[in-house]
């Protein structure tokens, strides 16, 4: 019966994000609820509460939103798009690709996706416009670019901090218990670096741009096609005029913190620099955070650098980014983990587990389907991630399925569903800078989104 009842108030939270309620006021709710049935609400206030506060995911996710404030401050962030706009300037031909990849790398510096698109978009979408392409296929070229995943690359990607401060947790307990039991830690349980993270969505993240561009670019020959037909005969709209003059030290800034971390980590390892972030007494878990926020750090000292005179504007400007942050990416995962919570006390959590004992194939077509449903209905897939990766570990354990992997695949539905929600603040910034209709840009990018992660996900089944 609570089960039951529990499955009403999920059902009820999802109608009220659908009806554009705040998804975590609707998230904080219904874990009060469900924390009201399992008769464990301070539990869940506690799990809500120490939220807040976890080195795990405040760090990384708050200096790198931060290192992108600075960025923007700088220009650092515009040089790199001049810079990556460069060859579409000469061939035209490539527009609709290209704009799906310059906003895909320019994802993966800025962890934001509204802060991607917001910052690719009034350079690319003046070259759309121009060459006549529809106002409708450059938004959906720029939101599909700076959403579907280039933060993968990123060890500072939300998702992957989640994933990785969910195994490290775990890991930590693991060890605690079998110390006290005078027994070797289990080996599946096992510290997972962000770096770890990124190696496993690197392959995914490039499958899923690989097919999704190419399926978006011929439907939009298509499109453009009819759209072309409808538009009356004139005066062809010249390119606008190319003044920006490319800084080449400040375009290589943005990617320095991402060089620093794989020299300090897979794949390279050439530099063993998380001792020196972990105190006495610490658990090694903590270094990984640490380094990401240090690497952030020392890419915000060289943009400052850059332009010295805005040194004291540009550090206000890293703690605005890292509140920016917190205001709406941290508090998602806080309200997403105090719901995951409360789903596995009331039962959710097992019953997930029974379904897919009953059937092991279903595991990862339900980290794939409900992650990405989640997440295209809350327009977050930080939420999606948070609340859903957790209940799949323990599956995971039981089947033999690598947990980096998984955590991966998760990470990737996400972003698929998010970029795919007419509610996500990407979409609505894709949408107003090109005048469109969210619902209009939604259904353009929902076809390729779809088909690369069906690609993805049956690679990832049998390989």
């Amino acid at each position: 019966m609570i089960l039951w009842l529990a499955l009403l108030v999920i059902a009820a939270a999802i109608v009220l994000v659908v009806l554009r309620h705040d998804v975590r006021m609707v998230l904080s709710l219904a874990a009060l609820v469900l924390g009201l049935l399992a008769n464990e609400v301070p539990l869940v206030v506690r799990t809500f509460l120490a939220s807040l506060a976890r080195e795990a995911f405040v760090l990384p996710i708050c200096t790198a939103m931060g290192f992108a404030f600075v960025l923007r401050k700088t220009g650092c962030d515009q040089h790199l798009v001049q810079l990556l706009v460069v060859p579409l300037r000469r061939f035209w031909a490539l527009l609709i690709p290209g704009v799906v990849v310059v906003g895909f790398v320019t994802n993966i510096p800025v962890v934001s996706q509204a802060g991607a698109a917001s910052t690719v978009g009034p350079v690319v979408i003046p070259l759309m416009l121009a060459a006549k392409i529809s106002p409708a296929t450059a938004g959906s070229a720029l939101l599909l670019g700076a959403s579907m995943g280039g933060e993968l690359f990123n060890p500072g990607a939300p998702e992957l901090q989640v994933a990785s401060a969910t195994m490290n947790e775990r890991f930590d307990a693991e060890k605690k218990l079998a110390a006290k039991e005078g027994r070797d830690p289990d080996p599946w349980e096992r510290e997972v670096k962000p770096t770890d993270l990124v190696d496993a969505a690197r392959p995914l993240a490039v499958v899923q741009l690989v097919v999704a561009t190419a399926v978006f670019w011929w439907l939009s020959l298509g499109h453009e096609r009819r759209h072309r037909e409808r538009q009356p005969t004139g005066d062809e709209t010249t390119a606008p005029t190319e003044t920006f003059q490319i800084n080449y030290l400040k375009a290589m800034i943005p990617v320095v913190p991402l060089l620093l971390l794989f020299v300090c980590g897979p794949p390279l390892s050439l530099i063993n620099a998380e001792p020196y972030f972990v105190g006495k007494g610490e658990s090694m878990t903590v270094a990984g955070p640490r380094l990401v926020g240090a690497a952030m750090l020392v890419g915000m000292v060289l943009a400052l650098a850059t332009d010295w005179r805005q040194a004291g504007d540009g550090v206000k400007s890293f703690f605005e980014g890292a509140g920016y942050a917190y205001t709406h990416v941290i508090s998602l995962i806080v309200a997403a983990t105090a719901f995951g919570k409360a789903a596995e006390v009331v039962g959710i959590q097992e019953a997930l587990h029974t379904v897919i004992d009953a059937g092991p194939v279903f595991l990862l077509p339900i980290a794939v389907v409900v992650t990405a449903l989640f997440a295209w209905v809350c327009g977050s897939g930080i939420a999606a991630t948070q609340s859903l990766f957790p209940m799949l570990v323990d599956p995971a354990k039981k089947l033999g399925v690598d947990p980096v992997g998984l955590g991966a695949l998760t990470s990737q539905a996400a972003a698929v569903g998010r970029t795919m929600s007419p509610v996500a603040a990407v979409t609505m910034v894709c949408a107003s800078l090109t005048k469109t209709d969210p619902i209009d840009l939604v259904r353009r990018v929902a076809p390729p989104l779809l088909a690369g992660l069906a690609v993805v996900t049956a690679a990832k089944f049998l390989f």
